[in-house]
Formats: C-alpha cells, structure tokens, sequence
C-alpha cells in the first residue's frame, strides 16, 4: 500500500514536465509554418494558441531530420521569423516578436453593444468574478463613449460579468491565454428591484469595500427621461436637468439652468461633441433636443474631465443615436403642439446604418384659419432635424457623421415684431484601435448660432 502511495505521489509531481520531456521525430522536408505546426501538435499531443491574422501560417521552411523536443525544433522553425513562442503546460502560444507583450498576462477587449439594433452602449460594465489567485481586489472596466472596452488580466480562466442598466446581465466562462476581441450583445429587459443594503467593512474583508464614484456627475437614461412630465407632452432634456439636486432654473418657461452658483453662460452643452449656444425652441419652452434622436444623456456638476474647457459650472453632453444594423424601423408621434418622425435602419447590414428625425410644430398652421387679418399673417413655430450615419470600415476603424438644424420664428404682424433664430452643428469623427489597448477618436465639428 505504501509503494502504491509513493508511486501515485510520484506520478502526479512529474506530470507537468511530460510535455517537457516529449521527443519527436521529423523528416527532411520543405513545409509552411502552418504545416509544421500541425505535424509538432500531433507528434507531442500539444495545443498551439495563436492568432491566424499575425502569424504568417504561410510561409515555407526546409528543416533537415531530427530528433527532439518540441521546443527545440521550434526554436529552429522560428529562427528567421519574427515568431517566438510561450511555453505554459501542455500549450504553446505564438506571438510577434516585435509585439511588447508581457507573458504573464492578455488584453480582453471588445464592443458592448444593444441586441437587435446594435447600438453601441455607453458606460457599460465589464466585472470579473473569478479573480485571479495573484490579484487582491476585483477587476472591471466601463466601455467608453463609443462602447469600447479593454482589461489587462493575468492568464487563467475566469468568469466575465457584461452589465448594463435596464439590460440584461451575461455571463461568460473564459479561458485566457491570448489576446482577443469579444463583441457582446445585451438584451434590453425591465427589472423590478429588491431592497438593497450597503455596507463596508474593508478590514475583515477586501472585496466588501465600498468605491467612492464618480462624485458631480449623471448618466441619465433617456427612457427614463421620457417617463417623466412633459409640458404639453414634449419630452425634454434640459426640463429633466432642471430636476436634479444642485441646479437652478430661471423660470417655468425658460430652458436656462443655473450650476451650484454659476451663470447660465458657464454651462457647456455638447450634441454630439459640437456645442450648442442656444438650446431653446420658443421663447425657451422647449430645448433643441429631439429624445427620439437621442442615445445617451452625461450631465456634469463638478469633476468635469479635462477634455472640455472653457466652461466654469456644467458640462451637458449629449450623444444621438446611431440607428440600426439589423433591420429598418420607424416611430413617431403627434402632439398638442408638434409632432415628430423618425426613420432608422441599415445602409449596409452590420457595417453602416443611418437614422434621421424631424419634428415640427404647427401653431402657425391654426392662425391661418383666423378671420382677423393681423394674426393671419403671424407666424410662431419652429422645427429641427438630427440626422447620423456611420460606416465600419474595417474591424479597427469606424466613421461617423452626424448633423443638426433647427430654426424658430416669432413673427407678430401686429406688434410689428419678429425675431428669428436657429443653430447649426455637424460632426465627423474617426475611431481607430491600433491595437487592444490603444484606442483613438479624431473629430472635427462645426457649430453656428444664427439669430
């Protein structure tokens, strides 16, 4: 029973080093790399990982008869590319030897986008459950404002939690042993929440502790903006500002907000990364924002990130929709003073899409129908048009083109008085990814206030 022990203890302190120790024979003959390493997989039993994009697979290599380890004949195979290998168990992973990679650990990234539109999702959030061994606290990343995401983790296996307000939550089983690109999609989805409980006691135990978030700054949802009292049942996005703790409003039928303090002109509104000067339709009822063009809503009380100068109080920052890869849609609406339109869809299933929306009141349209002759030829109306379309060129560049126009008039025969003014913006922005931790957007805008 003791040597049965010993030989089992025995057994299993070796087994590691088998792969180590596998000796195969090759023949003389010229072959691709890709050949090669099929014959040295089969030979030794040893799974290769690498990415067929970078490694050139291709290539031909003459090799003369020997006889050894899979690790010295590979040595030779490599020694006039740029190819080195990584040895871990029974698992050999090609990479570029002018890649500055560390060994120990691959870069997960991707795109988190919206199941059946594939809208890209702003501040969504990757969490890893199963923790490596070697890491004390635990790991996630936010997508950016382009949905992108990218984590450094160590090799091993791990579960990824993908999670996002009002979607549903995903979670993948991963092996990491290279570098990767996952693009994950989730599912919209109501929840109903129970009670939650927040509690800290980072002295007993690390994972309980609780982070301090971003302090000054909201991400409102625009579905829930939509939910909320509208005047005359137009959704706003500058009303719904006004509701937040910190912010003053100037009157009821004014879109100007005042900041912890600050002057209405301290605010920055960003649509689309152009600035708006003026974000008021009629008199300032009602703000520019069409919230069927609209994605995504960050509004900026203090902490405002260094990008964006030239303001003192707020940053506004509002980005339109992208319109939908999968399938053609449209919605509209009619209301007490205006009504809206909106058509989005593929240009190209899954590499470009469009969307357009238009709304326009019709007050001027009624005071046609007076019989006094002053108010018949009175005008009071306004309109707008967001328009975005967006092209994937390739798995590493996207281009993006985005506009807005609208105008208002307030013309009143008998007062002998009018006044007429609009805004202007358009955008174009470049994403590049040069490689899975570097990520870039160029952008070039245009905005005018026209009064």
């Amino acid at each position: 029973m003791r040597c049965k022990l010993v030989a089992i203890v025995l057994f299993t302190i070796c087994n590691p080093l088998v792969a180590q120790q596998i000796q195969i024979n090759i023949e003389t003959k010229e072959a691709t790399i890709g050949q090669w390493i099929e014959e040295i997989s089969k030979k030794g039993s040893i799974n290769f990982t690498y990415n067929a994009g970078t490694i050139p697979l291709d290539k031909r290599v003459r090799l003369m008869a020997m006889q050894g380890s899979p690790s010295e004949i590979l040595k030779i195979l490599f020694k006039d590319t740029e190819i080195r290998f990584l040895e871990r168990k029974n698992k050999i992973i090609l990479i570029l030897s002018n890649q500055n990679v560390n060994e120990n650990s691959v870069t997960l990234s991707g795109y988190i986008k919206e199941y059946g539109s594939g809208e890209s999702l702003i501040g969504a959030t990757l969490l890893v459950i199963t923790k490596n061994p070697r890491e004390e606290h635990p790991l996630g990343v936010v997508s950016n404002a382009y949905g992108f995401y990218s984590i450094t983790l160590p090799i091993g296996q791990y579960e990824l939690q993908y999670s996002y307000v009002g979607y549903e939550t995903k979670r993948i089983q991963l092996t990491l042993d290279q570098s990767f690109t996952q693009t994950i999609a989730l599912v919209p989805t109501s929840t109903q929440l129970d009670e939650v409980v927040i509690t800290a006691n980072p002295d007993d135990d690390p994972l309980q502790k609780v982070y301090t978030p971003v302090m000054g700054k909201t991400n409102m949802d625009i579905g829930e903006i939509k939910k909320m009292p509208a005047l005359m049942g137009e959704v706003d996005v500058i009303k719904s500002i006004q509701t937040l703790p910190g912010v003053r409003v100037q009157g009821e039928g004014s879109t100007n907000f005042f900041v912890r303090g600050g002057n209405a002109d301290q605010n920055l509104i960003l649509l689309d990364e152009a600035p708006v000067y003026n974000a008021s339709h009629l008199m300032g009822f009602f703000s520019v924002f069409n919230p069927d063009a609209i994605k995504n809503v960050q509004f900026y009380r203090s902490g405002m990130p260094a990008q964006y100068g030239g303001r003192l109080s707020s940053l506004l920052e509002i980005r339109m929709k992208e319109g939908n890869l999968q399938k053609f849609s449209s919605s509209g609406g009619i209301g007490l003073t205006a009504s809206r339109l909106t058509l989005e869809g593929p240009i190209k299933k899954e590499e470009s899409s469009f969307i357009i929306s238009a709304r326009r009141t019709y007050a001027d349209l009624f005071l046609k129908l007076s019989a006094d002759e002053f108010t018949k030829k009175s005008a009071i109306y306004f309109y707008d048009i967001n328009a975005k379309f967006n092209w994937k060129l390739s798995h590493k560049d996207k281009i993006y083109l985005s506009g807005y126009f609208g105008r208002d008039l307030n013309k009143f025969l008998s007062l002998q008085y009018a006044i007429d003014w609009g805004n202007a913006t358009s955008t174009i922005r470049w994403n590049h990814l040069f490689n899975d931790r570097l990520f870039s957007n160029t952008t070039l805008l245009y905005s005018n206030y026209d009064y």
